[in-house]
């Protein structure tokens, strides 16, 4: 298994540093950034705005149904508590810190109580 592990790793840097050496790309910018400065065709702004929402829209769903499975197996709560907790309330933690300043209130006073 730790061969498997070494080579799935080792190709995958591999083929995402052959990939980054495509593009010029800015030491405070990203990969997409740098597809969507120097490639201005419609495809390459279609890829670059889809491609984070294909992966984390793709993600989510399956995170909330291995969540749910487990607090049902383990015997946790009940099936509707399991919804509620693996489905709504990743959402609803999550909705105040997406925009505005409520990521950065938590972290400087998770800062100023840690330190």
């Amino acid at each position: 298994m730790g061969g498997a592990v070494f080579v799935g790793t080792t190709l995958f840097f591999v083929v995402g540093w052959v990939g980054a050496l495509a593009f010029p790309i800015d030491p405070n910018g990203d990969l997409l950034s740098a597809i969507n400065d120097i490639d201005g065709t419609i495809i390459a702004q279609i890829g670059v705005y889809v491609f984070p929402l294909a992966v984390v829209a793709t993600s989510i769903p399956i995170y909330s149904i291995i969540v749910r499975y487990n607090l049902i197996e383990n015997k946790i709560c009940g099936k509707t508590w399991a919804n509620f907790y693996a489905v709504v309330l990743p959402w609803l933690v999550v909705v105040p810190f997406y925009t505005g300043d409520g990521l950065e209130n938590v972290i400087n006073w998770s800062a100023l109580f840690s330190t």
